[in-house]
């Protein structure tokens, strides 16, 4: 008994000893907070940041959390800091709690790494690590077997070395390598598995299978030629990956690796080849105009392979007549496209109709209808700082806002707009200064459109510029077979620090609302607005705070005759407060063979019993 009571205190002497010699042990440095600062209520506030997150925080090796992280109200004094992370090289700190201290430390985490090492490599594999393409120095392997050297690539940190041809981003989302695609098509998954992150298949419902399913099983893939083989070595953090390696014509390889710190793990790539097999046929949209030229006047057709074998892609017409066809012999990759602008094989535009194309292998064939419709006239327009517009003043176009409209669904338009302006009535007419304009516009789904644009001012002598932004709700309803009723709303601030006119009109600054209301043929556009804009005014610039502030209601008229698909003549007149009125005219036009739309006009400002200005605006954008 009292031999058990004279060793226990020597008991608790080496397990206090036990638990303190990692403390003491190695050399630890002290760390100096990288921010400090005095709290106002005395508290005391520890504050753990690092270069990744999700370290583990221990002091006095008591677990606190994960980074970052804050602690509140922790006991002033010294204490030993570690932060550790699975991968990462642990840190160890003694820092000082100070009472009524804001402490912040910044702790930078060294990735550990180990080296992972694949052979039986094609040239044209994708190999992606945890989703993240790499870019391999790959090295030829000899006829016996043995690597003639290893190149030598590395993932620093868990980040993409390179970008390839094409990639999985975000974990699994793969793009096609090197081909054009449908602008927002979705993407297939290439061989038996699907492409992992969610990429969705363009639907099925969308596309007809003709004549049910396949007429015979599916043709066993052919053995490859034998080609020459290449390993590669990376440099990639300690942990578990997922490896995965993509080839066409072969089902993807897929695997988990360890990797330990400083040693080499190894990995055979192993193939296994797929059957062809169509996975997708779609459209980028359902009708369009030949008439017009570029993207604009024709449609793109995609499709989704999983091996290389002859195919034939042909186009008929409502009598059942071949009126366009393209063969493939073979193929490369996973996905392919081909544009078709309307017309035949002999570069003859076809009439308006109905048409089916179709791609046809050994045991497929996919379907796709397609109508040619000249009536489809795509509106020719201005840009303000209102967004799309005629001449100086927002509108609405069925053509645009319409629910089946194709070409609003997602229209994106950068521009560029000069605007020399003159005064040549009043005191000291002049020239003043060359409004520059730059921005884009882009509609969504129809009805809505958003506007940015930046203005600068060359020639004037303080020089200016000018911000603005306004977003547009734009609709339109048909009313009988040739008119349709517009109408929508519209939300705009600018600012400029540019003094052109009188400060009653509108120059661009302000915040704003509106409403508009007109009448859409394809032939005739008339459309009335009604904008109110507030603003405030510096009354003396020595005393920036000595301001007021004032309203614009700006009213106008607008009228615009387009004869011809790629050529329209308008005009418009507004009336600001009983200050002044604003008369212009102009067209526009897009030149045959492009999507570039061209806009020019000529604007009189008159100020009642002040002075008059003279503007002319050259605008330049193009149809995406």
């Amino acid at each position: 008994m009292n031999c058990g009571k004279k060793l226990k205190p020597l008991f608790l002497i080496f397990t206090l000893l036990f638990v303190c010699k990692p403390l003491f042990s190695e050399e630890i440095s002290f760390l100096e907070p990288n921010k400090i600062k005095e709290t106002k209520d005395q508290s005391t506030v520890l504050e753990i940041k690092t270069n990744v997150f999700g370290a583990d925080v221990y002091i006095n090796e008591v677990y606190l959390g994960k980074t970052n992280l804050t602690v509140l109200d922790y006991l002033s004094g010294n204490y030993f800091l570690k932060v550790s992370k699975k991968g990462y090289e642990t840190k160890k700190y003694q820092l000082e709690i100070q009472k009524g201290y804001h402490q912040t430390y910044y702790i930078e985490l060294k990735a550990l790494y180990g080296n992972l090492s694949l052979s039986n490599l094609d040239a044209d594999a994708l190999v992606f690590i945890d989703g993240r393409k790499l870019s391999l120095d790959l090295e030829e392997i000899a006829g016996d077997g043995q690597e003639t050297s290893a190149g030598e690539n590395e993932i620093a940190g868990g980040q993409e070395t390179a970008a390839g041809e094409g990639e999985i981003a975000g974990g699994g989302q793969q793009t096609a390598a090197g081909e054009s695609q449908i602008a927002g098509a979705q993407q297939i998954a290439a061989g038996e598995g699907e492409i992992a992150g969610g990429a969705q298949q363009i639907a099925a419902g969308e596309n007809e299978i003709a004549r049910g399913q396949e007429t015979a099983e599916p043709q066993q893939a052919q053995n490859l030629t034998q080609k020459p083989k290449y390993s590669a070595s990376v440099k990639i953090p300690v942990g578990e990956h997922e490896v995965l390696v993509r080839k066409f014509g072969c089902k993807d390889f897929y695997a988990e690796v360890t990797i330990q710190k400083g040693q080499t793990s190894s990995l055979e790539i192993k193939e296994e080849l797929i059957d062809f097999e169509i996975k997708s046929f779609g459209v980028s949209k359902k009708s369009f105009n030949p008439e017009y030229k570029n993207s604009v006047g024709s449609v793109t057709f995609a499709f989704a392979v999983t091996a290389s074998q002859p195919l034939s892609f042909y186009i008929k017409n409502s009598k059942d007549e071949i009126v366009f066809n393209h063969e493939w012999k073979e193929f490369n990759n996973w996905y392919q496209s081909i544009v078709w602008d309307g017309k035949d094989s002999d570069g003859n535009i076809l009439p308006d109709g109905e048409y089916v194309a179709s791609i046809q292998s050994r045991h497929y064939i996919f379907n796709q209808p397609v109508k040619i419709d000249t009536t489809i006239s795509y509106p020719l327009f201005s840009i303000c700082d209102n967004g799309i517009g005629i001449g100086d003043l927002p509108a609405v176009f069925a053509s645009i806002s319409s629910k089946d409209s194709e070409f609003g669904k997602m229209l994106t338009l950068p521009y560029f707009q000069l605007k020399p302006i003159s005064k040549v009535t009043g005191d000291n007419p002049a020239f003043i200064a060359v409004k520059s304009n730059v921005g884009i516009v882009t509609t969504i789904q129809n009805n809505y459109e958003f506007n940015l644009g930046v203005s600068l001012y060359p020639g004037l002598e303080d020089g200016g510029l000018s911000l603005n932004g306004s977003f547009k709700l734009a609709y339109a309803s048909k009313l009988g077979d040739f008119f349709s009723l517009t109408y929508g709303g519209l939300l705009r601030y600018g600012f400029t620090n540019a003094t052109l006119y009188s400060d009653y009109i509108d120059n661009g600054s302000g915040f704003g609302l509106g409403a508009l209301l007109g009448l859409d043929s394809k032939i005739l556009k008339m459309e009335l607005s009604s904008q109110l804009f507030f603003r405030e005014k510096i009354v003396d610039k020595e005393n920036p705070e000595d301001s007021v502030f004032y309203s614009v209601w700006k009213n106008g008229l607008t009228l615009s005759v387009k004869p011809v698909n790629v050529f329209s003549l308008y005009s418009w007149l507004t009336l600001e407060n009983i200050d002044a009125l604003d008369i212009g005219a102009g067209f526009n036009f897009m030149p045959a063979g492009t999507s570039i739309l061209f806009d020019f006009n000529c604007q009189t400002a008159i100020l009642f019993n002040s002075s008059s200005y003279l503007t002319f605006g050259i605008m330049l954008s193009y149809l995406f």
